[in-house]
């Protein structure tokens, strides 16, 4: 690039900023009140206000996020520029390349009853957007209105038509940064640091997301893209909420995340709609392989905890399915298999070498319901395990004698079983009566030892 040319981009950018500055809004010119002015770090955010006397807010608990904030010029110019940092990092997005619509956010007496006002004018083949936001706001409302100029902004660069990012992505990246970053975000609306001096990033991001989507049901991707009217209620969008800070999340996840959320934004211009390109981006030949991508992403989710282990009650149901084995050895060429009995049932017929395969076989599958199961349960299943070993061990067969050792070794097995079959089932009728909890919304009491 040429001397001449980047002095030239200098100074279009200047004219551009200078236009940005000049422009005010009613209320303001009906006042005949100049409008204070901020330009942030970045140069991008151009903040102005006409808010002389500042709403007081009443006193509140302090809470890692409060519940209202006030907005002022060097607030609202940190905030967004560090909701501008977590996007490019989050979503991944190319960092080297430069913004090219500048963000006017104006701040007007108000309070979070009234709406923001977003509007875009092109100018030059540039975009520049507006924001009109109340002084007292709520944290998600201040995230979700930069959030989505910031999508918009970056899909629409060197587009002439408006571009308008779909709502569950704005959404669910609004989720996204709120429940991992969100205390750090908004420290500098609080007193005193509030309770962001005790803030810990959260092991498990997803935790109320993850909270809300197991206690309800899955939803569609064309339900979640679309919402129906049914749907439009307090519990349904925070089911909507919930799930699309899933999608955001599994496609956050995957192979080469950045290079196709961004192939999916740069998309939008040319699609009628952002179904066609998000399978345009995301290699879907149809929306029927789309629904079955998520279909499968829901239940992957719904079947792990926040360290990829099982839930509990998929791995209550793994561990009683191992413990039904065939009640004879299996002979491949008979036309009906043998039915399912419990364990002990099947130990108490035959001779301790005709169990030698089935317990191996067992023995497989209860590891391998070990590593994958909560704390809780692995310990139970690593009870079976150990009677399992002491029933096949060679040392303790000696310690009976030989026309004994059999029936012996049964009887202990068996009884043993039995007082872990007891733990087991305690297990499932406090699950049965947490998930009975969850369905009203009740949290149930953390797990003890």
């Amino acid at each position: 690039m040429s001397k001449q040319t980047a002095m030239g981009g200098r100074w279009l950018e200047g004219l551009f900023m200078a236009a940005m500055l000049a422009s005010a809004p009613g209320s303001v010119e009906a006042t005949g009140q100049k409008p204070r002015s901020l330009l942030s770090k970045s140069r991008q955010f151009i903040i102005t206000t006409n808010v002389r006397q500042p709403r007081p807010l009443p006193p509140t608990n302090q809470k890692p996020i409060p519940d209202r904030i006030q907005l002022t010029p060097d607030k609202l110019a940190h905030f967004a520029e560090s909701v501008r940092d977590q996007l490019l990092q989050r979503l991944r997005l190319p960092q080297h390349q430069k913004w090219t619509g500048a963000i006017q956010l104006n701040i007007l007496p108000g309070t979070p009853q009234h709406a923001v006002a977003f509007t875009r004018q092109s100018l030059g083949g540039r975009w520049r957007y507006r924001l009109d936001l109340p002084e007292v706001m709520t944290p998600a409302a201040l995230t979700r209105a930069i959030v989505a100029v910031q999508l918009e902004e970056y899909a629409a660069r060197g587009v002439s038509a408006a571009v308008l990012p779909p709502p569950w992505l704005t959404e669910g990246t609004t989720e996204l940064l709120m429940q991992s970053t969100g205390p750090v975000l908004f420290a500098a609306f609080q007193h005193g640091a509030g309770g962001v001096l005790n803030f810990q990033f959260p092991n498990d991001p997803m935790a109320r997301s993850r909270a809300v989507i197991l206690a309800g049901q899955s939803i569609s991707f064309l339900n979640l893209t679309l919402p129906p009217a049914e749907w439009k209620t307090p519990v349904g969008r925070a089911q909507l909420r919930a799930h699309v800070h899933l999608l955001v999340t599994k496609l956050l996840q995957q192979p080469r995340a950045g290079h196709r959320l961004a192939k999916f934004l740069r998309a939008l211009p040319r699609h009628p709609n952002a179904q066609h390109a998000f399978l345009a981006a995301y290699g879907h030949a149809t929306m029927l392989h789309a629904e079955q991508w998520w279909t499968l992403a829901q239940t992957q989710f719904r079947s792990r905890d926040a360290t990829n282990r099982w839930v509990p009650g998929v791995a209550l149901d793994h561990l009683a399915n191992v413990l039904r084995v065939p009640a004879a050895e299996t002979d491949p060429e008979a036309e009906k298999a043998p039915p399912l009995v419990k364990l002990q049932q099947r130990l108490a017929a035959g001779t301790h070498a005709s169990h030698s395969n089935m317990i191996k076989n067992l023995q497989r599958r209860l590891l391998l319901i070990q590593f994958n199961a909560p704390p809780k349960l692995a310990r139970l299943v690593r009870d079976y395990r150990t009677t399992l070993d002491q029933y096949t061990n060679k040392a303790i067969r000696k310690n009976f004698l030989l026309r004994e050792a059999d029936s012996a070794l049964a009887a202990i097995t068996i009884r043993r079983l039995n007082q872990l079959d007891a733990v087991l089932a305690d297990l499932q009728t406090v699950h049965t009566a947490d998930q009975a909890k969850l369905k009203l919304g009740i949290s149930p009491a953390p797990p003890g030892n």
